[in-house]
């Protein structure tokens, strides 16, 4: 009998173990799981914000210029108005007339 006790306890005990280890080999993979996904989460944030960054950065360059090509535009137009009623004579003398200042 005490040989039959001995191996039930033997038994037991390494039943005991073999579920420890299994529980902790689980939490391990889990871990390891979750830190995976966070891994890859971080990293897809990461380029996602990259991307977004690039596509906002290229949208302001396009606006700038085309900003620079409006102001171009309105200077010319405004210059042009500014010299549309200007009258150009050709062959005139020149006034050797003085002008009083009142």
């Amino acid at each position: 009998m005490n040989e039959k006790l001995k191996d039930h306890v033997t038994h037991r005990v390494v039943d005991e173990a073999l579920q420890k280890v299994t529980e902790k080999a689980m939490s391990y993979a889990d871990k390891a799981q979750q830190e995976i996904k966070e891994d890859l989460k971080t990293e897809i944030t990461q380029n996602m914000k990259e991307d977004i960054k690039t596509e906002i950065t290229e949208d302001l360059k396009l606006a700038q210029t085309v900003l620079q090509e409006t102001r171009t535009q309105v200077k010319e137009q405004l210059d042009k108005e500014a010299r549309r009623n200007n009258v150009i004579i050709y062959r005139a003398p020149e006034s050797t007339k003085s002008y009083e200042t009142i």
